[in-house]
């Protein structure tokens, strides 16, 4: 009952993060109580993700993998709620050494070496997805984190080349609020003004 009250409280995000509150304190007492159900796991996580506390999340998610081990998306998800971006850096490289041709691996690396404007160590992590068989989607991406490179190198010329090839990998990515917003950066380094701020715009 609490469970089938929680699943429907989600699907009204975000005005029911105050109840969750709540929610979360039954359902922990439901995981003491079973600690081998996976759906209260994936409900409790549900719930700090509502309470944006990560750090529960990530205990919650230790303790699911515990029950599935060789769930991979339970080990990305881990992944993304480690507070320390040089331990999440660590957590993809990991992942990557056992399947380095998955493109969510080599992409959610690249995102992490990205922020951290490590734009030697993300190229050759991105490059191989520029060929094929790369899914479209995944190739715009990684078109588009090396645009991002090339800009960070001062390279405008290059990142804007990098953008176009994103664009006609996956077209629908090329209109994106976050797509637009890149090419207003690229075509501002460029010094097309009127260009970028029509970009700009655009992302709005």
């Amino acid at each position: 009952r609490t469970l089938r009250r929680f699943r429907i409280n989600t699907i009204l995000r975000p005005i029911l993060a105050e109840e969750a509150k709540t929610e979360v304190k039954q359902l922990e007492e439901l995981a003491a109580k079973s600690p081998k159900r996976v759906d209260l796991c994936r409900a409790l996580v549900r719930c700090y993700d509502l309470l944006n506390q990560p750090a529960e999340a990530r205990r919650v998610l230790d303790h699911w993998q515990t029950l599935e081990p060789t769930n991979r998306t339970l080990a990305i998800e881990r992944i993304r709620r480690t507070p320390e971006r040089a331990a999440r850096i660590v957590g993809w490289q990991s992942m990557l050494q056992q399947t380095p041709a998955d493109p969510q691996l080599r992409l959610g690396l690249a995102e992490e070496l990205l922020a951290a404007k490590d734009w030697v160590a993300a190229r050759p992590i991105l490059e191989p997805l520029t060929r094929t068989p790369t899914p479209s989607n995944a190739m715009a991406r990684a078109w588009a984190m090396l645009a991002a490179c090339d800009l960070g190198e001062g390279k405008p010329a290059a990142a804007l080349a990098a953008f176009r090839q994103a664009e006609e990998k996956f077209p629908n990515w090329g209109k994106s609020a976050l797509a637009q917003t890149l090419l207003g950066q690229i075509l501002q380094a460029t010094n097309e003004s009127a260009q970028a701020k029509a970009a700009y715009l655009r992302a709005i």
